[in-house]
């Protein structure tokens, strides 16, 4: 059974809930895969399973092995992969032919059509695919109206779609951007029943968006240095996501030419303006796969210290500096 659209796919969910195993979720932003995770694993009653979840550096055996030999502490297993991409073909085909014969419980993201298309058949016969990847500028723009509303009503908020098109027009398409300033606008707006205009203009950040994510590039494919900027707190979790996103163009962009297949790096960034692409491609050829998967490790590693630590956001910005700039001058020979 495939979805492309979120309503559905919930409402598939709830009425199927004791049926379904194997879960294909196709959303380009790594949040709101994040988002879609947890409310699987909600709506299936995660704390009757013994869950693992598998991100970056993993491989199929590792995946295989869960299965393989269940854990001592009981519970049926499950497995989440966060990211498909981070398997290679080889890897893939060995997990594809493990699915094939075995009934296991899987919940498996990617970031692309093509990342999950040798997934299809699987999952076709046997799972759930939510594949909301190609969705329209407009599609994308109703579905998030919705999950504002959604929100705004659970706190008894009302709000109008000129308050939402200003929220957009301020926070773009990025929904952790949208969610983080919708909350500081019903704490902002606590003893009035609706949002207006006027609390959107006092309280939300103008252009947030294009400065987390050009502070992003510049991390990755500039200087590594975070002193320059000024970026406050509550903007921590949407920049690690975009710096995990840069990180994980580069990683492709390197693999690509340590696998001698630069020829295909333009055709997988059609996005990507040629002049930007090359600086990307001249700084992953010198820092190598190496250097972005030990990046993107520490950067998991961090944002799992945030969760479980009192620890403030500007120590552990600091921190993941530290660690690139260590990769990077130490591991690869570069100076920064």
């Amino acid at each position: 059974m495939k979805y492309t659209n979120l309503p559905s796919f919930k409402k598939h969910l709830e009425q199927n809930v004791d049926k379904i195993k194997n879960f294909l979720v196709i959303v380009q932003n790594s949040y709101e895969r994040e988002k879609i995770f947890k409310l699987i694993l909600k709506c299936i009653d995660s704390k009757k399973y013994n869950l693992t979840k598998f991100v970056n550096s993993y491989s199929a055996s590792s995946i295989v092995n869960i299965f393989q030999n269940p854990s001592f502490f009981g519970g049926e297993p499950l497995v989440l992969i966060e990211n498909l991409s981070d398997l290679n073909k080889e890897e893939n085909t060995k997990l594809i032919n493990f699915l094939k014969t075995n009934n296991v419980n899987i919940i498996i993201g990617a970031e692309s059509k093509t990342d999950a298309a040798i997934y299809n058949v699987i999952f076709e016969k046997k799972g759930v695919t939510l594949d909301i990847s190609s969705e329209k500028p407009w599609e994308k723009e109703k579905r998030l109206a919705d999950i504002i509303i959604e929100k705004c009503f659970s706190q008894k908020k009302n709000v109008t779609s000129v308050v939402i098109e200003a929220l957009f027009e301020r926070a773009g398409y990025d929904l952790s951007l949208l969610e983080m300033e919708i909350d500081k606008l019903i704490t902002y707006s606590y003893d009035k029943l609706s949002i207006d205009i006027d609390d959107v203009k006092k309280i939300s950040v103008s252009s947030i968006q294009q400065t987390i994510w050009q502070l992003a590039e510049d991390i990755v494919f500039g200087k590594i240095n975070f002193d320059n900027y000024s970026i406050e707190s509550t903007f921590f979790y949407s920049l690690l996501s975009a710096i995990r996103y840069q990180l994980n163009i580069g990683l492709k962009i390197a693999s690509l030419i340590e696998d001698n297949k630069s020829h295909e790096i333009s055709k997988s960034f059609p996005k990507i303006y040629p002049r930007s692409l090359q600086k990307k491609r001249e700084i992953a050829q010198f820092q190598k796969t190496d250097f972005f998967k030990k990046s993107l490790n520490s950067l998991f590693e961090i944002e799992m210290i945030s969760k479980n630590s009192n620890l403030n956001y500007t120590f552990l910005l600091n921190y993941l500096k530290t660690k690139l700039i260590y990769y990077s001058t130490y591991d690869a020979s570069i100076i920064v």
